[in-house]
């Protein structure tokens, strides 16, 4: 029961942060347009690894990364509030 849930939060993880992504929140421009092919949670949903893909982008990979982490704050922060998810202080997500 539990890994259903696992499931469905990344599911939900992955649709909200292509909408991010493609919107203007992520105004890096090494960025460009990416699809966010997986999401895989840790056990206790603490960690999130997100796999994506650089669509047609000028930048290489590595470039896209690098601007997707610069943006991980903020993105974390919407994707907490857009889901109503809540993570105890010092956790890393």
């Amino acid at each position: 029961m539990a890994e259903a849930r696992t499931r469905r939060i990344e599911s939900e993880i992955q649709r909200v942060l292509s909408e991010l992504v493609r919107a203007p929140e992520v105004k890096d421009p090494r960025v460009g347009n990416v699809t966010i092919t997986a999401v895989s949670l840790a056990a206790d949903m603490g960690v999130a690894r997100v796999f994506f893909h650089p669509f047609a982008s000028k930048n290489p990979a590595e470039q896209v990364r690098e601007g997707l982490t610069r943006a991980g704050g903020s993105l974390r922060g919407e994707i907490g509030r857009r889901l109503r998810l809540r993570m105890h202080r010092g956790s890393n997500f």
